[in-house]
């Protein structure tokens, strides 16, 4: 069972990569391998793990992904903060807006 908090910390995060990484909900959990929609996926999936206490087969399950999924995408971390970056400007500045 995912605690208030995560789910509102998830669906904000996928807020925010539709709008930073111009794609859409059912890109984010669809089948496409294309570079953009994968790399913006992953990166969403370790900021999920790193920031939330979901467990891998939770994050991967978000996604219509298997917990390897998520897992890769940890380890490939370095690769993804381009993706990542765009990510939280797009969620912060989300989040100054309703100071």
């Amino acid at each position: 069972m995912i605690e208030n908090n995560t789910k509102r910390f998830k669906k904000r995060l996928m807020k925010a990569a539709i709008k930073g990484c111009d794609v859409t909900k059912a890109d984010l959990k669809g089948k496409s391998r294309k570079r953009h929609l994968a790399r913006t996926r992953q990166a969403l999936m370790v900021l999920l793990y790193e920031n939330t206490n979901m467990p891998l087969p939770d994050v991967g399950q978000v996604f219509n992904r298997d917990h390897t999924t998520v897992l890769h995408a940890v380890k490939i971390r370095e690769d993804l903060k381009p993706w990542m970056k765009i990510i939280r400007e797009y969620y912060y500045k989300d989040e100054m807006k309703w100071y």
